[in-house]
């Protein structure tokens, strides 16, 4: 049996909407690679135990440190990496207000620190990191092949937990644009 153009194209937002839920799975892998990428702890530096000891050294480490520019003090972060001096590490990311490193090289100097001291978890970070990218990619193209498919956008960003605004809106335009080209033909 035949269907008129609007007819199937019905048939096929109810089949996209009801295969929804099949996909639904792939955002609890990705929530599931996030909590695994967060709680590594191959990038963290270990504070020293007594926290008045500790306060007291990281105090005396950044008064050697504060006549540097930013530049000398991301070298001076690099240097301690390198040499696995966490007491220095630890107080430049520690000072009150702002580290002293900035942000890429602190990311940077973490990084290879993680990558030489734990070097199998390291390569377990970074699969988890991959993984988790390519399964949002699918994640996002899964969701604008049913919303192409004319499922709802708005229950498809939410049965799959991601967020779609250019398709909303483009599914709101086509919508609108729809209902404009039909009052034009009546």
């Amino acid at each position: 049996r035949s269907l008129s153009p609007k007819g199937q194209g019905d048939k096929i937002a109810k089949l996209a909407t009801d295969f929804m839920p099949e996909f639904a799975h792939l955002a609890r892998v990705v929530d599931r690679l996030e909590k695994d990428i967060a709680n590594t702890s191959i990038f963290t530096v270990k504070p020293l135990a007594d926290l008045v000891l500790r306060q007291m050294r990281n105090q005396e480490i950044r008064n050697g440190l504060r006549g540097l520019n930013q530049n000398e003090q991301d070298v001076q972060f690099l240097q301690a990496a390198e040499q696995d001096r966490d007491e220095v590490l630890d107080a430049m990311l520690d000072a009150p207000g702002a580290p002293l490193v900035s942000a890429d090289m602190k990311r940077r100097a973490l990084d290879a620190r993680a990558q030489r001291l734990h070097p199998q978890a390291y390569v377990q970070h970074q699969q988890n990191v991959l993984l988790r990218d390519a399964v949002k990619a699918l994640l996002e193209h899964v969701c604008l092949c049913l919303v192409s498919m004319g499922a709802d956008a708005k229950k498809v960003a939410q049965t799959l937990g991601i967020t779609l605004h250019d398709a909303i809106e483009e599914q709101t335009r086509a919508a609108k644009q729809l209902r404009e080209t039909t009052k034009d033909m009546a």
